[in-house]
């Protein structure tokens, strides 16, 4: 996987923030994705829907939801029913 894959393939628009160009920006998404599966060992898919709240252009809130059972899930973990 090459640093322009890893949030396209996720199917994700990521911009650069605090001054960074978009290589940068790229760069450090690259790196990120192969530290946490050198620490994990697995290649993982995270679904999530993040919702904005825009006031006058800009965001002023954010809220990202996500599924945690099918994260721990994929990292190998078993549910078990209660007795």
């Amino acid at each position: 996987m090459t640093c322009n894959q890893v949030s396209k393939d996720m199917g994700l628009y990521v911009y650069p923030s605090k001054g960074h160009s978009q290589q940068q920006q790229k760069g450090d998404e690259f790196e990120c994705h192969k530290w946490a599966v050198s620490q994990s060992g697995k290649l993982m898919m995270i679904r999530a829907n993040s919702d904005y709240k825009i006031e006058h252009g800009k965001i002023v809130k954010t809220i990202t939801l996500y599924n945690e059972a099918d994260a721990l899930r994929q990292m190998g973990f078993q549910y078990v029913a209660p007795q």
